[in-house]
């Protein structure tokens, strides 16, 4: 009750209307949320100031700083009540260079739009003066023509020339030409007088925000660089006491309140990151959208903040939610976002992630997908609970909407754009991966030009393999290629319709040179692999024949070689044989020798034995046969067992036929008598 009370009593509870979210999300304030804009008010004053004195006034300063919103929600609410002070009209022009047509052509558009040359007194016969897009191209005197204009219309005008580092991509997609128009009315701008003393009196003010690691780049237009010093303003990091307030005001003028955790998370967050303030802005819209209602109030805490994916990286994950949903619902557009972000984003010349802005049915056709299908997907991100894309509701969306990101904090922040890593030589980050693919079309574009100076000059068979499949994706959106023109800058500043002429022409003709270029690399490649598929074969045949004569070789050597053993087995044979009936002869031998060593020993033995016996009378004959019979049988034996032995002892030793009692193998024989 406590809390209700005091909203109550400091007029949040009036009982006025309540917006659904306090919060923009990622896109800028814009004019009408002007009673939500806080933390900004000493800054709007000092760029008011300034806005007396200059009738340009240049406003730049980081990435994600807040300028646009500073000037929309800031500084145009008081020039219109200085305007209306001095009973003018307040009318108020914000134009990107970066739009469709190039600076001029989107400048002359929002011209008609707000300043018709209808309230002019032109000439019949003026045919340029009966359009803006005629005027510009053809005046030397832009400020007199739009002053003259407002004095007609009895208004001011405030221009505000939004995002003005895309006027360097302009310069780069061909638009040098009108880029040189649009600066010299800057320079001029910033060295005329201002007209009155007022900024509501003044029939012109011109606002130019930018991003301070751009103005370096100003110096490359003679004069340009002295304009922006005698009016710029940087716009300083929002402090602390400014983020508190751009934190908890729009919350207590739409009936809520932010707990001090979910504060203190966000200022660490603004602290940290160099997209603090399109961050927190996100965050606090999501978790807007996720807070509970007590008492008619809405309490965005902790719980409500997670919910919403917290404050780092939410609006990654808040993308890839759009996604899933899209998907869901039509499977098939998976593809075509990938392609559709492409379009939607760019690299400048130090390789930073920028938008780009194309029209809804240029966007169509660079992403190859159907036109209905490309408005679906614009419009679930760019609806109010997400916010991701311009142009919001309730601004319509046609074919010539202008289509961009609301802030290129979701081109930096969201990882599906912003990866820079690479996977089998291709980067993962959609921003990476457009510009590396616009490399390779000019690569092919200037493949052609050589081709057709030479029907020789085709890709090489790798070459010709690794594009043609690239070449074929590419053939399925050839209003793709229409962004990677090799185009130059003729210096004429024409329509937007002769313009797109040209360049319909112009894609056309290298679409042409290109499939003409890749039709004879892919034949040269058929040629070259025919002459191979022949080459393979003749090598194959070659390599077959040199197998078989190698073969022949060997079979002729390994056959003398055969022949020859078989011979020395013959040779061989024959003398086994030979040696074997040697051996035979040697063994009937042997046992002759033996037979005769028997013999031998048997007459031996039997001498020894009489020898022996001799001292027995010859009378008694039967004794001295059985001493002579029993004596030879012992000497036969003991000559049998000694035989051995006897061969080793020295033939010139007398051999003894009593081993056992001589055990040399030497001795005498027994005397006569003696045993």
């Amino acid at each position: 009750m406590g809390l209700a009370a005091d909203l109550a009593a400091d007029g949040a509870l009036d009982g006025g209307a309540v917006v659904d979210c306090p919060y923009p999300g990622l896109r800028p304030f814009s004019e009408h949320d002007a009673k939500f804009f806080f933390g900004r008010e000493k800054e709007i004053g000092q760029i008011t100031a300034m806005l007396e004195d200059h009738q340009l006034v240049v406003v730049h300063g980081a990435s994600g700083c807040g300028k646009s919103s500073v000037v929309r929600a800031g500084v145009i609410p008081l020039f219109r009540l200085d305007a209306l002070a001095n009973d003018k009209e307040g009318r108020v022009i914000i134009v990107r260079p970066g739009d469709p047509g190039g600076p001029l052509e989107a400048l002359a558009r929002k011209l008609d739009e707000v300043l018709p040359l209808g309230d002019m007194q032109a000439s019949p016969d003026d045919l340029l003066g009966r359009s803006w897009s005629g005027r510009l191209a053809a005046s030397p005197d832009w400020c007199g023509d739009i002053a003259a204009a407002t004095d007609d219309a009895g208004a001011v005008l405030c221009l505000v020339i939004d995002q003005f580092e895309e006027i360097f991509a302009a310069v780069r997609a061909g638009y040098g030409a009108q880029a040189e128009r649009l600066i010299d009315f800057l320079v001029d701008l910033g060295e005329a007088a201002a007209r009155g003393t007022g900024l509501g009196e003044r029939a012109l003010s011109v606002i130019v925000t930018m991003r301070s690691d751009y103005l370096g780049n100003c110096a490359a237009w003679e004069g340009f660089a002295e304009a922006v010093n005698r009016s710029q303003y940087l716009l300083p990091r929002i402090s602390t006491y400014g983020a508190l307030c751009a934190i908890h005001e729009p919350a207590r003028r739409n009936r809520g309140v932010v707990d001090e955790d979910v504060v203190d998370r966000l200022l660490a967050v603004i602290a940290r990151e160099i997209d603090g303030l399109p961050i927190l802005q996100h965050a606090l819209m999501r978790a807007w959208r996720e807070a509970r209602v007590e008492d008619r109030v809405t309490k965005v805490d902790l719980v409500a903040l997670e919910k919403a994916g917290g404050a780092e990286h939410a609006l990654s994950r808040h993308a890839e939610s759009i996604v899933e949903e899209i998907v869901s619902q039509k499977a098939h557009l998976g593809v075509a976002i990938d392609w559709m972000f492409r379009s939607l984003s760019d690299l400048d010349t130090d390789k930073r992630i920028i938008r780009r802005s194309v029209s809804l049915a240029r966007l169509s056709r660079e992403t190859g997908a159907e036109p209905a299908d490309v408005r679906y997907i614009v419009d679930t991100f760019r609806r109010r609970e997400n916010s991701l894309l311009s142009p919001f509701p309730p601004d319509p969306l046609d074919d010539d909407s202008i289509v961009t990101v609301g802030h290129e904090t979701l081109l930096r922040q969201w990882e599906r754009i912003s990866d820079r890593s690479y996977r089998d030589g291709r980067p993962v980050g959609l921003a990476l991966l457009e510009f590396q693919d616009g490399m390779i079309w000019r690569s092919l574009v200037v493949g052609a030009e050589g081709f057709a100076r030479n029907r020789k000059n085709v890709l090489s068979p790798a070459a010709t393999e690794q594009r043609m499949a690239w070449y074929r994706t590419i053939a399925q959106r050839r209003g793709w290629i229409t962004r990677h023109l090799l185009a130059t800058d003729s210096g004429a500043v024409g329509g937007e319709a002769d313009h797109n002429a040209q360049e319909s022409a112009e894609t056309d003709k290298q679409w042409a040179d290109v499939s003409a270029y890749m039709r004879a690399s892919e034949q040269n490649l058929a040629r070259v692999a025919a002459r191979d598929r022949r080459d393979k074969i003749t090598i194959s045949l070659l390599s077959l024949l040199l197998i078989i004569a190698i073969s022949s070789l060997f079979y002729r050597k390994y056959s003398d070689q055969s022949q020859q053993i078989m011979d020395k087995n013959d040779e061989l044979t024959k003398r086994q044989t030979e040696l074997s009936n040697k051996d035979s002869e040697l063994t009937k031998k042997v046992i002759a020798v033996d037979n005769l060593s028997a013999n031998y020993k048997i007459v031996a033995a039997q001498l020894q034995a009489v020898k022996y016996c001799s001292f027995i009378n010859k009378d008694e004959a039967d004794r001295l046969n059985r001493c002579v019979a029993d004596q030879s049988t012992k000497y036969f034996e003991d000559m049998s067992k000694s035989s051995s032995k006897i061969a080793q002892v020295p033939s010139d030793l007398p051999q003894s036929p009593y081993p056992d009692r001589y055990p040399n193998g030497v001795g005498k024989a027994p005397q006569r008598g003696k045993p």
